[in-house]
C-alpha cells in the first residue's frame, strides 16, 4: 500500500462526500469522529437520506483532479475511476474542477486515514504524511514506554512488569 500512499499525496484537488442512510448514520459518524476528531454532521459534504429512500446505504464519493499517472495507479490498485460528466444539479454544480470520480467506501476510508477530511481538500504531501505518522508513533511510545526487566524467575519478572 506504500505506492498507494504516494498516489494519495499527488492529488491536485480532492473532494470527499458521504451519503448515508438509515441505521448506518450513527455508526458512520462515530467512525469518522474517531479517525478525524471532527464531527461529520456539521460538514457540507455529508448528506443524510431519508430511511425509506436510502435505507441502510452508504455511498461515499471521491471527486478529484490529478495527473494521469495517479488515475492509472488508482486503477491498478483496483479502484473503478470514471471521467466525470459535468452534472448540472444544484449540489454538484460546485464540483466542476474535479475531472475524476470514484464511488468506493474503502477508498474513502483510506483517504480519511491518510489525513483528508470530508469536503474540499488541498493535497497532503506524502512527506508530511510520513512526518505526521512518525510524530503519532512517538506520542504512543511516550504514553506507553517499553519496559524491560530481567529476572531469573519468570513469575517474578511478570509480577514486576505488572506492578
Amino acid at each position: 500500500m506504500k505506492n498507494g500512499l504516494k498516489i494519495f499525496g499527488s492529488f491536485e484537488g480532492l473532494f470527499l462526500e458521504a451519503r448515508i442512510g438509515g441505521k448506518r448514520v450513527d455508526r458512520f459518524c462515530n467512525r469518522y469522529g474517531v479517525k478525524t476528531g471532527e464531527s461529520i454532521k456539521d460538514n457540507e459534504a455529508f448528506l443524510i437520506r431519508d430511511k425509506n429512500g436510502w435505507q441502510n446505504a452508504a455511498d461515499c464519493r471521491v471527486y478529484f483532479a490529478a495527473p494521469d499517472w495517479v488515475v492509472d495507479g488508482l486503477r491498478k490498485l483496483g479502484y473503478r475511476i470514471v471521467e466525470r460528466q459535468i452534472e448540472m444539479n444544484k449540489y454538484e454544480g460546485g464540483l466542476r474542477e474535479y475531472k475524476w470520480k470514484c464511488c468506493n467506501l474503502e477508498l474513502y476510508w483510506r483517504l480519511v486515514d491518510y489525513g483528508y477530511l470530508n469536503g474540499r481538500n488541498s493535497a497532503i504531501d506524502y512527506d508530511y504524511y510520513l512526518m505526521r505518522e512518525h510524530i503519532r508513533e512517538m506520542e504512543v511510545e511516550e504514553l506507553y514506554p517499553v519496559i524491560t526487566i530481567e529476572s531469573e524467575n519468570p513469575i517474578e519478572e511478570a509480577y514486576l512488569l505488572v506492578a
